[in-house]
């Protein structure tokens, strides 16, 4: 990442991270692009998340809190602070 700048096919060096996942994380951003990065590093790790943001359409916004909360292969929430009243949903 250069110039302060990330794009979205940049993604998060995971592959030295061995981390042994025991409940579900939410991981908040103020920026949707530092929240692409560390979701296509997730992917390439093979971790799976759930994203919430402003760019998320309506009708799947809940199909995506419903995955994180029910889904045990779905530990991660990705979630934008301005997206952040879903909170109370969530828990």
């Amino acid at each position: 990442m250069s110039s302060g700048t990330a794009h979205a096919r940049e993604a998060l060096p995971l592959e030295h991270v061995r981390v042994k996942l025991t409940g579900n994380s939410i991981v908040f951003s103020t920026w949707r692009l530092t929240l692409n990065v560390i979701e296509t590093g997730l992917n390439q790790a093979g971790i799976q998340s759930a994203r919430f943001d402003g760019k998320v359409p309506l009708k799947e916004r809940q199909s995506a809190v419903k995955r994180f909360r029910t889904d045990p292969n779905t530990r991660i929430m990705l979630l934008t602070l301005s997206s952040g009243a879903v909170g109370s949903v969530i828990r």
